[in-house]
């Protein structure tokens, strides 16, 4: 909305991204799924577990299998 906000660290902005996210949805700012994806491969290539993790807590906590499976996907295709 054109407003200042706070600025989050990669790690941070991934977690609320993936857990407030309908994958793929159009939303009122806009659609995330591009930055989601750019930001999980970023952290994929440096801290993979980091993505593990966050994939399982999403598919076993909030039951969200989208994104869990975009996630895991990245996580297989990233190189170390």
């Amino acid at each position: 909305m054109g407003h200042i906000a706070f600025q989050m660290n990669n790690k941070d902005k991934l977690v609320t991204q993936v857990l407030t996210t309908f994958f793929g949805e159009p939303k009122y700012y806009g659609d995330n799924t591009p930055d989601l994806v750019d930001t999980a491969r970023l952290i994929a290539n440096n801290e993979p577990d980091f993505i593990k993790n966050l994939a399982l807590f999403a598919r076993h906590e909030f039951n969200m299998r989208s994104v869990s499976h975009v996630l895991t996907a990245i996580l297989a295709n990233a190189t170390n």
